[in-house]
């Protein structure tokens, strides 16, 4: 190869943008930081806000909007990154999880105040809150994850043109290649 050639493809391969800059160039690509930031908010600002409203309302007139801006935030909030990031198959496992947990913890309250309850009322209601808020913190911990598999798909299905040695005579030249 000659010394021309060789500058050619090193300079091509050198000098191109590093992976933060091309992933922003990309149509489609999603930013996990984005993602994390969706389900952090989606989670916490519901929450709070429902908090607030409810201490700062002392006629109970918005009881219901504070209960349903906790619940919300709760149950819909982590999984606000995964539906960004273009998972809803993993956005609504996280919802079912946390759903169930809610349920079990509700159904164990209930039985707390019911006479014939069960002793291991307790024990689900502990139960249930640890797997509602550990889901939580996992679907919020894993929607840059959900980012990144979203852009990796996205990458796959790309036109790409780049520099090649062809032939016996080691020519430089152009490969295209194309995904789907």
């Amino acid at each position: 190869m000659k010394a021309a050639q060789f500058a050619f493809v090193a300079l091509l391969l050198w000098g191109g943008p590093d992976e933060a800059l091309a992933a922003e160039a990309v149509p489609g690509m999603k930013s996990g930081s984005d993602a994390t930031l969706y389900s952090l908010a989606g989670t916490v600002f519901p929450i709070g806000v429902g908090l607030i409203t409810e201490s700062l309302d002392r006629n109970a007139s918005k009881e219901n909007l504070a209960a349903v801006l906790v619940l919300s935030g709760y149950v819909a909030g982590p999984s606000l990154g995964h539906f960004y990031a273009g998972r809803p198959v993993r956005a609504f496992t996280g919802i079912g999880i946390r759903s169930v947990a809610l349920v079990g913890f509700a159904a164990s309250v209930v039985s707390l105040f019911d006479e014939s309850g069960s002793s291991n009322a307790g024990l689900v209601m502990a139960a249930s809150l640890l797997v509602g808020a550990g889901d939580a913190l996992v679907d919020i911990g894993q929607a840059s994850r959900s980012a990144r598999i979203h852009n990796e798909r996205v990458a796959r299905q790309k036109l790409g043109i780049g520099p090649a040695v062809i032939g016996p005579d080691h020519a430089l030249g152009l490969r295209v290649d194309c995904a789907f």
